[in-house]
């Protein structure tokens, strides 16, 4: 009779521990589905702030749903406002970024040229050329 009850025991501890496995599982999908939604919210007002020509806020909105779910298509809207913002080496990240985690992407060679383009543009200019006095220039 040990035996049963042990088994018993070891048959119930087994229930419970997956019985809550499952309602940790079902909590992290209902989490999921909330962050997917703020998520998607964040977008949508990204979206209509970028077009309003505000384009702190929408990266702003675009780097919250980011973060929130990890989409990589995301760094493109992050890599677009960062550029109309006029910081070409955020943009540069966040492209390339995107490239590394797309590695079959579709559009990559219209990302490929949005990331040569802002690294041509965060590179610093180049200096003057130096002219010894007395000397003029051609």
């Amino acid at each position: 009779m040990g035996r049963v009850i042990s088994s018993r025991r070891s048959r119930l501890a087994l229930v419970l521990v997956v019985l809550a496995a499952w309602g940790g599982a079902r909590a992290d999908k209902a989490e999921d589905r909330r962050a997917g939604a703020r998520a998607q919210a964040l977008f949508n007002a990204g979206k209509q702030r970028y077009a309003e020509g505000d384009f702190a806020q929408a990266l702003a909105d675009f780097q919250e749903a980011h973060r929130l779910t990890g989409e990589p298509i995301l760094l493109l809207s992050i890599g677009h406002a960062c550029r109309r913002l006029g910081a070409p080496r955020s943009a540069a990240i966040a492209y390339r970024r995107y490239l590394q985690e797309v590695a079959s992407a579709a559009d990559r060679v219209e990302v490929e040229r949005w990331l040569a383009e802002a690294e041509s543009l965060a590179k610093p200019p180049a200096p003057p050329p130096i002219v010894p006095p007395g000397t003029s220039r051609k």
